[in-house]
């Protein structure tokens, strides 16, 4: 199990605060603090593969509340080289609790929280079977086997802001350069894909490397999108470890 550093929690600091006084300026009124991006890059670095091979950009698309940030998640279970999981909410892909609201008591927005959609091209990116309609704990054991299988085959999601619902070019180009890209470079240069074709587009316009894209499930509209899908899954298990 790999632990943020005091380096990376200090760069993402300057960079959390450069792009609130850019929203601030383009009067965006934004409700997580930096706390919420540490929360989010705790989770990441918890699970972190030894050795990165892909790195998938997945925003994430609903801000947490630190308020929210209090809530627990009942995740003690959830384990990487015999470490529990970090176990307050954020919304994450790292984090269980995110969609899962039966495992955080008191969360308030318990009623809108259900699985969201990347879990099926997390599951189709490590070969593994996912249904949203299983029950809970069948369910919640699905999803920690694909994170684990992430884990095994050198698959590690980051989020392209570290202000969750913006992913604006200026704020893209402020994670690059505050944070992404010296992690890129320490990691060896692996493949970087994108998690939906706008964001993709978004970064190639920023000049970050990224190699390619996976449709949302919800685009996958055509066979030449389902023949895409394919070949990009075939592309990142290559560079498996």
């Amino acid at each position: 199990m790999a632990v943020i550093s005091q380096e990376q929690i200090t760069r993402v600091g300057r960079a959390f605060l450069q792009g609130q006084l850019w929203m601030e300026g383009q009067q965006i009124s934004h409700p997580e603090s930096v706390d919420v991006a540490l929360a989010a890059e705790s989770y990441r670095y918890f699970w972190r593969p030894r050795q990165v091979g892909t790195l998938l950009l997945i925003p994430r698309d609903v801000a947490t509340l630190p308020s929210e940030l209090g809530c627990k998640v009942k995740s003690g279970w959830v384990k990487v080289d015999g470490s529990q999981s970090p176990n307050g909410f954020v919304r994450s892909a790292y984090c269980l609790g995110f969609g899962e609201p039966e495992i955080v008591p008191g969360l308030p927005t318990a009623a809108t929280e259900r699985n969201p959609a990347f879990w099926h091209t997390l599951a189709e990116l490590v070969q593994r079977p996912y249904s949203a309609s299983l029950d809970l704990i069948p369910r919640l054991e699905s999803k920690v086997k694909i994170l684990h299988e992430l884990h095994r085959l050198g698959i590690w999601i980051g989020h392209p802001s570290f202000h969750a619902g913006q992913c604006n070019r200026p704020l893209l180009d402020l994670w690059w350069k505050g944070s992404g890209q010296t992690s890129y470079e320490e990691l060896g240069r692996p493949l970087i894909v994108a998690y939906g074709r706008g964001l993709y587009d978004d970064l190639t316009a920023c000049d970050i490397p990224v190699a390619d894209y996976l449709y949302h499930p919800q685009g996958l509209h055509t066979d030449e999108h389902v023949a895409h899908q394919r070949r990009i899954v075939e592309r990142v298990l290559k560079f498996s470890v």
